[in-house]
């Protein structure tokens, strides 16, 4: 767990604050960190700690967090398990990231 830390920490230093957070990132960091502590992995002052280091994150500008309908993100999500699902084997969680992040910077289509 630390050495995949270590990995995320160096990846992100290469990339300048700050970094889109979604609600599905939020959730995914939130289920993953309380997972580790039915694992006993971690304990619960650890992921408190880490959930108030993140939210000190997004409030000094690290993360830029968004404001997204669900039920957009749930269509789009849709047409693209659709459309690449088929070739790519995607799950649901994949699309959904995808899609949450296309919703962030139309752009990306």
């Amino acid at each position: 767990m630390q050495l995949l830390g270590s990995v995320a920490l160096r990846l992100r230093e290469r990339f300048a604050p700050p970094a889109v957070l979604t609600h599905l990132h939020r959730l995914e960091l939130t289920t993953a960190w309380h997972l580790n502590i039915f694992r006993k992995e971690l304990n619960l002052a650890s992921v408190r700690l880490a959930l108030d280091d993140l939210e000190s994150d997004i409030d000094a500008g690290v993360w830029h967090t968004l404001n997204q309908e669900p039920a957009e993100v749930y269509t789009l999500a849709e047409t693209l398990a659709r459309r690449h699902a088929p070739s790519l084997g995607t799950r649901t969680l994949d699309t959904l990231h995808v899609a949450s992040q296309c919703c962030s910077t139309p752009a990306i289509l």
